[in-house]
């Protein structure tokens, strides 16, 4: 069975990590990993990762965290995509909200993500301690592929 690690910061994801791109690659190399899935707050790093990622043959699997309204509190979210166009869609959502200072609520994010639901995976990355919280999260992301990730 393969590891693919699905929480990589890199260095572009400011004052949270100082994992530079080169050496993440080299090391995943070394390790022998096949795909890595780097979660920054924003889209800076996808194209140098690319370009690195296809250097040392290893699949770079994108993603974007975010933190979005939830019943008056803020959650951590991951999208993970799946095609080229949720790709897209990713990046107008990061470009969104490091331009506009958009803030998105759970209910926004799914009637964005809703005509793409096929192409993106949510993973719910903070411990939900309220138990309506949940039932709530649960009912808005239904009709989407999500995952908790406690």
């Amino acid at each position: 069975m393969n590891y693919y690690n699905l929480a990589v910061h890199s260095c572009y994801d400011l004052l949270n990590s100082t994992i530079k791109l080169e050496e993440l690659f080299k090391k995943l190399k070394e390790d022998e990993q096949e795909a890595v899935c780097i979660s920054d707050p924003n889209m800076y790093a996808v194209i140098k990762a690319e370009r690195i990622a296809k250097k040392y043959n290893i699949s770079l699997i994108y993603s974007l965290e975010l933190k979005i309204l939830c019943n008056l509190d803020f959650i951590t979210l991951t999208l993970v995509c799946k095609s080229e166009k949720m790709f897209k869609k990713l990046l107008k959502i990061s470009t969104s909200i490091s331009t506009l200072e958009n803030e998105y609520s759970l209910e926004e994010l799914e009637s964005i993500l809703a005509e793409e639901k096929k192409e993106v995976i949510i993973i719910v990355k903070d411990e939900i301690k309220n138990k309506d919280t949940a039932k709530y999260i649960i009912k808005i992301l239904k009709n989407l592929d999500y995952y908790f990730n406690y």
